[in-house]
């Protein structure tokens, strides 16, 4: 696991980051993506992981747990072969999903405690997943943009 240091506004943030699950070719494709983007992720982020995602085709996801400073990051290897922009809008996405941790957290511990009827609660689920998803990629785009401007 290496220890990556990021220039932030408090001096330096030190952030593990581990590649031990990938091959060797596939972190030498992802480690500059990473390297580039690493300060975008929020100063509660001591340790990313990234694993394979052998259930979704041509995609990633994103698992931010802030309670542990912890952010696990899947990449399929079909995006593993796309090309470098593609793959960078991809990490760029799953980086923003880790500001919305709190939100989801909510969603997904508190929203099923609420009593109202199951399909005012699916409908609500519904909409709160959606307008988070479209705030991520709103985020993404804006730290794409940064990454071109530099």
């Amino acid at each position: 696991m290496d220890k990556v240091r990021i220039p932030g506004w408090r001096g330096f943030l030190l952030i593990n980051i581990d590649y031990e699950e990938l091959r060797q070719e596939h972190v030498a494709i992802i480690e500059p993506i990473f390297d580039s983007m690493m300060h975008l992720f929020p100063s509660w982020v001591d340790t990313v992981s990234v694993f394979y995602d052998e259930d979704t085709l041509g995609g990633a996801s994103c698992a931010p747990y802030k309670p542990y400073k912890r952010v696990t990051i899947n990449v399929s290897k079909e995006l593993l072969a796309s090309e470098y922009t593609k793959l960078e809008g991809y990490i760029a996405h799953e980086i923003a999903h880790c500001y919305n941790e709190g939100l989801l957290r909510v969603i997904f511990e508190y929203l099923p405690l609420l009593s109202i009827e199951d399909d005012t609660r699916k409908l609500f689920h519904k909409a709160c997943i959606d307008a988070i998803e479209f705030q991520t990629e709103d985020l993404a785009v804006l730290f794409n943009q940064e990454e071109d401007d530099e």
